[in-house]
This record gives C-alpha cells, sequence and structure tokens, in this order.
C-alpha cells in the first residue's frame, strides 16, 4: 500500500505528541507540499511551544474550518490517522517529506537562475546565488544533531595533535586566543580610517599563509595589484612609495627580487585575492566554497565590512549591515574556518579623551558585536611607531591589549615582542 508521507507524518504525531519533536529536526510546516498539512504542523508547534497537548479534538477547536479541505478538519485528521498503523515510523515518513521538499526547492533554484539568465542578469551573480541556494539545500539534506559522547570523543581523538587553531603569527596576540583562531570563528577587526587595518589583515594572510595555510582575501577597497604591492613592501621591507613609482636602485631592486621569489615560493597557491569591488555575502562565500574544493581553506579575510553589497537595498542601513554581518557568521560556521572581516568605527571615538575604542564604536550596527565571535581594535599608542591592539571581545578565550611596531613606509605590523623567526629561507 502507498502512503502518502506527509499524511502519515501528521497521522504519527497526533498518535504520539512525542514524535513532533523527531519530525521537526528534520522538517518544518513549510516542507508539506499540502497546504493542509501544513497548517496542522503548525499548529502542532505551537501547542507544543505553549506546553499544551493536543489531540484531534483540540486541533479542530484550534484550527478553522474554512482553512479544512472540505471544509471539514474532523474528517481531514481522521484521514490523517488512518494512514499509519502507529507513530514509530514518523521520522521516517518525516524524511520522505524533506525529500520531495528539496526537489521541488531545487527545481524553484534553478529555475530562478535560467529566468534571472533570460532576464540579462550579471553570470557572476546569477552562479553564486544558484550556489547559494544548493549550499542550503545540501546543507538541510546532511545536517543532524550530535550527541555529547560522539562531541567528546571528537576532542579525545584531538588529544596529543597539534592544535586545531590557526595561529596569526603575532605570539602575544596567539597567547590572548589560547593558540590563535579557530573554525566558526566570526573575527571583525575595526580601526578609524588611517590605522592600517588593512595593512594588519594583509600582515595576518602573509602570516597564515608562509605557515602553509590556505587563505582567501576578498579586497573590495584595493584591487589585487594594490595588494600585490603591499605584500612586496612587507616582504621586502621597501617603502610601498618606491614600489608604486617603480623607481628603484640596486638595492631596491634586488630587495624587491628576492621578495617576489619568496612570495612565489611560499605563498604562490597558498594565498588568492578576489578583488571585484562590487560583491554580496552569496559572491563571496560561493569563491569561498570554490576555494576550499579545490584547495582547502584555512581563512577567509574580507576587506571590509561596510563594502559588502546588500540583498535589499530597500532596507534601512542598519538591517543591511545586520543581514551582512549574521550570514558572515553563518558563513564562517559553514566553511569551518575563521572569517576576519575589517569594519569601520564611529567618529565618537575622536571625540573622547581615551582613545581606545568601545564595543559601542562598531559602525552602523549593534549586530556586528552580537554576531563576532572576536572583536579586536587597533588604535594609536603612546609611540609614534606602534599601535596598540586591543581584543575587546572573545567569545571563548581572554580578553586584553598587545602591543605592535608599525611602520607606516612599508605597511607593516611586526610583533614588538621577540619572537622566532618566520622560517622564510
Amino acid at each position: 500500500m502507498n502512503v502518502d508521507p506527509e499524511l502519515a507524518v501528521i497521522g504519527g504525531i497526533i498518535l504520539a505528541n512525542s514524535m513532533l519533536d523527531d519530525a521537526a529536526e528534520i522538517i518544518t510546516a513549510d516542507d508539506f507540499g499540502n497546504i493542509a498539512c501544513g497548517r496542522v504542523f503548525r499548529e502542532c508547534v505551537a501547542c507544543r511551544d505553549a506546553g499544551m497537548p493536543f489531540d484531534a479534538v483540540l486541533l479542530c477547536k484550534n484550527l478553522s474550518d474554512a482553512d479544512a479541505p472540505g471544509g471539514n478538519w474532523v474528517a481531514f485528521l481522521g484521514c490523517c490517522m488512518e494512514t499509519v498503523q502507529h507513530a514509530a515510523n514518523t521520522r521516517h515518513y518525516a524524511r520522505l517529506v524533506l525529500e520531495q521538499s528539496l526537489r521541488i526547492q531545487f527545481g524553484h533554484a534553478t529555475n530562478a537562475a535560467q529566468r534571472q539568465i533570460q532576464e540579462g542578469g550579471e553570470i557572476r551573480e546569477v552562479i553564486a546565488n544558484l550556489e547559494t541556494d544548493l549550499h542550503r539545500l545540501m546543507e538541510r539534506e546532511t545536517g543532524d544533531s550530535h550527541d555529547l559522547t560522539g562531541i567528546l570523543d571528537e576532542i579525545e581523538t584531538r588529544r596529543g595533535q597539534d592544535s586545531p587553531a590557526c595561529p596569526t603569527g603575532f605570539n602575544e596576540l596567539d597567547d590572548l586566543l589560547a593558540g590563535g583562531m579557530r573554525g566558526g570563528q566570526l573575527i571583525v577587526v575595526a580601526a578609524r580610517p588611517s590605522m592600517g587595518k588593512s595593512a594588519f589583515a594583509g600582515c595576518l594572510g602573509l602570516n597564515v599563509a608562509q605557515q602553509g595555510g590556505s587563505v582567501l582575501i576578498v579586497s573590495l577597497e584595493q584591487s589585487r595589484r594594490e595588494c600585490g604591492e603591499r605584500f612586496l613592501a612587507v616582504t621586502s621591507q621597501t617603502p610601498l612609495d618606491i614600489i608604486q613609482a617603480g623607481e628603484f636602485s640596486d638595492l631596491d631592486a634586488q630587495r624587491i627580487t628576492e621578495a617576489q621569489n619568496k612570495l612565489s615560493r611560499h605563498c604562490g597557491q597558498s594565498l588568492r585575492i578576489s578583488d571585484h569591488a562590487k560583491q554580496n555575502v552569496s559572491q563571496i562565500a560561493a569563491a569561498a566554497r570554490l576555494r576550499k574544493r579545490r584547495f582547502g581553506l584555512d581563512l577567509v579575510i574580507i576587506d571590509y565590512l561596510q563594502l559588502i553589497t546588500p540583498d535589499d537595498s530597500k532596507l534601512v542601513r542598519e538591517q543591511q549591515v545586520s543581514t551582512i554581518s549574521r550570514s558572515l557568521k553563518c558563513l564562517a560556521r559553514d566553511l569551518d574556518v575563521p572569517v576576519i572581516c575589517l569594519a569601520q568605527l564611529n567618529r565618537s571615538v575622536e571625540s573622547r579623551e581615551n582613545k581606545t575604542p568601545w564595543l559601542s564604536d562598531l559602525r552602523e550596527s549593534g549586530a556586528i558585536e552580537q554576531d563576532a565571535d572576536s572583536v579586536w581594535f587597533i588604535h594609536q599608542s603612546d609611540a609614534p611607531d606602534t599601535r596598540s591592539l586591543t581584543v575587546a571581545k572573545n567569545r571563548n578565550g581572554r580578553t586584553g591589549r598587545i602591543e605592535l611596531l608599525w611602520r607606516d613606509d612599508t605597511v607593516t605590523f611586526q610583533a614588538k615582542a621577540t619572537q622566532p623567526e618566520s622560517g622564510w629561507d
């Protein structure tokens, strides 16, 4: 006998209210193709959330007959309960409902992409949006909860192995972070203009790449050539303006040639720059997933948050930034890599006697502070050749301040305390 899985799910959870949690872990009311089933499922969830039991009689009282198939909920709910002999297979039927829902959503996604192409949409954006939709469907298909025993076993297998943290290359910062950055973290690095936040992110990316890590830098402000010139300045310790002008002394030329060789040898495949000026989170996510599939991925750096194109330009700016911030946190978790996103600070910090930034100084949205696992501020210290880096928020570690040496001419951040050589030959 062919059983309608949607009717079977509804019948199962009415027969045994406890099966609702099993079904709700897999599907939502929107997954039902049968509108009436979706309406009943939503009402069951509402009853559960209110701490109320539910059966066919109570559901009929809560549901309007105007929404019922044939105008009669009693007959419909009776049909659902007659579909199943017992509730034990409710979870199985819920998976069948999910499978059918995913098939339909897949069709919607591909049809939408085809429609955008026919309407002259930009191919990169269409592909990125389609990949995001398909990735979301794949997550629903594979997503499951994990019990504590499995999590503890996973931790046990790592005992004695190298830390899963991704070191920043700045020892004092790594100490604050209990070894470095971790997969799934959204890290916001904020500063006022000209404090060197882009330079800091570039140095951090180079540090990770030289350690063998795979890094994607999404540069919304600077071209890949400008980024490359900065990397040459850092590596060769040649002033950036000399590199940009192309007027080298013999010594400069020698240093730059050696730096090019080092960068090619140690970072040629480890570091990739995406410099399209207009990118939304979906496009950034598509580039990151592609990078991870092809070469692996250990770190994503985005420069900077306020330049990310919003998905909905009609929303007020604070809502746009909130949506972007939350999407970046989801991206970090999906990829299981740290995502560093640079951000601007409000001007209010400049009007205070104490120039140390506060979390409330994050520009345009309190959601940035909420979504970020860690927030770092770069600001001026007492010495002109030094910058302070304050870890103002650290969800899984300590907060504090460290001092970094800053060379404006070569856009270089270095640890102030003595630390091991970089390892570049």
